[in-house]
């Protein structure tokens, strides 16, 4: 055995110890790379999304809008006053002195009874009295 062989033969372990680490660190490195690409792909996916949602709720929100606006008129027709005979609960809530509970009265009230003949009629809604059918009597119409 020369001298070169008699170095490697001492210092086997240690050349075999540094190569494993040499291995290992690089399939270490090649893996925290993969976990960063993925993290990066996902949040770029994330941003891509929010992206299109935030275009989805401008688009829903603008035709909302419209489709209220629309029926608003259909349902005021060219008069300010809000027929009760044809009036979806929130166009009733709108009525000065109705809530949510009483305009949702009026529709019961108009699907069990049918239409309302004259606006006088409202009094028979649980929750409208002479007082209340005075403050909405000239926001309202029976389609008279």
């Amino acid at each position: 055995m020369n001298e070169f062989d008699k170095l490697i033969y001492q210092y086997r372990f240690i050349v075999g110890g540094v190569l494993i680490a040499v291995i290992l660190t690089g399939s270490g490195l090649l893996v925290w790379e993969k976990i960063v690409q993925s993290r990066q792909s996902k949040n770029e996916a994330m941003e891509l999304l929010e992206k299109e949602n935030e275009a989805l709720r401008q688009e829903l929100s603008g035709q909302a809008k419209v489709v209220a606006g629309s029926e608003a008129s259909v349902v005021q027709g060219e008069s300010d006053k809000i027929n009760i005979n044809t009036a979806a609960l929130t166009d009733l809530d709108k009525i000065p002195s109705v809530g949510p509970v009483i305009a949702q009265r009026i529709i019961d009230y108009r699907n069990e009874n049918g239409a309302f003949k004259t606006i006088e009629d409202l009094k028979k809604v649980k929750g409208i009295g002479e007082k209340t059918f005075e403050k909405i009597s000239g926001s309202i119409t029976a389609g008279e």
